[in-house]
């Protein structure tokens, strides 16, 4: 004699799914989570390429900068240069006209003298 059959409650109905139900459930979460997957390695390629273009910008910007302050300071010392060279003319002439008027005012006291 078997024993009586015990009544599921509804709670355990629908914990009870078929091997079927199974398979197709299992199925769906495996195609989803695939499908999750390529999403997220897609997003991060985009993400990757959107940060390479950042890095390349910033480096380009970067040597742009560096380039613009040597020509920046080559411009300030070929100035500078052309500054100083002025100066050292004008003091060479200074100097050859302070010579000149040391021998005039010479040639004048030795002439102031004579007439004396």
């Amino acid at each position: 004699m078997t024993p009586p059959r015990r009544q599921n409650t509804p709670q355990e109905q629908t914990n009870q799914f078929t091997i079927q139900e199974l398979a197709v459930i299992t199925e769906s979460v495996r195609q989803s989570s695939e499908y999750s997957e390529k999403r997220l390695s897609d997003k991060f390629r985009d993400i990757s390429w959107i940060t390479g273009g950042v890095v390349v910008v910033v480096f380009i910007a970067f040597v742009q900068m560096i380039v613009s302050l040597f020509q920046i300071n080559n411009a300030a010392y070929q100035d500078y240069s052309q500054r100083l060279e002025e100066r050292n003319v004008l003091l060479k002439d200074y100097k050859t006209q302070l010579e000149e008027n040391q021998r005039l005012m010479e040639r004048v006291a030795t002439i102031s003298g004579e007439k004396r």
